[in-house]
C-alpha cells in the first residue's frame, strides 16, 4: 500500500520554531526606572552623532556640485568649499552632540 502524496508531505514539512523576542522597555515604563531611562535617553542621543556629523558636509557638498554644474565650472570650486564649511559645521555639530551626552 503507498501512502499518498498529501502523507508524505505532512512529514517532510519540519515544525516551525518557537522565537520567544526580547523587546526593549517601551519608553514610558523606562522612565519608572531611573537608570534604565537615562540609558535609554543616551542611546539616543548617541545614535544621532553620525548623522549630525555627516549631513553638513553631503548637503553643502552636493549643494556644491549643484552650483558648479550650474554654472559650468571646470573645477569644483563650491563643491570644494561646501566640503570644508560641511566639516566645520559636521564638528561643530558634532562636539555640541558628544557634549549633550556627557551631561547625562
Amino acid at each position: 500500500m503507498r501512502e499518498s502524496d498529501d502523507a508524505r508531505l505532512q512529514r517532510s514539512i519540519p515544525e516551525p520554531p518557537k522565537l520567544n523576542p526580547k523587546l526593549p522597555a517601551h519608553p514610558a515604563e523606562a522612565k519608572q526606572n531611573t537608570q534604565a531611562g537615562r540609558d535609554y535617553s543616551k542611546a539616543v542621543i548617541a545614535s544621532s552623532a553620525v548623522s549630525a556629523f555627516l549631513a553638513p558636509i553631503m548637503v553643502l557638498c552636493l549643494g556644491g556640485y549643484w552650483l558648479d554644474q550650474r554654472l559650468k565650472h571646470i573645477t569644483p570650486w563650491f563643491s570644494m568649499a561646501g566640503v570644508i564649511v560641511g566639516l566645520a559645521l559636521g564638528v561643530t555639530s558634532l562636539m555640541r552632540v558628544l557634549d549633550r551626552l556627557s551631561k547625562d
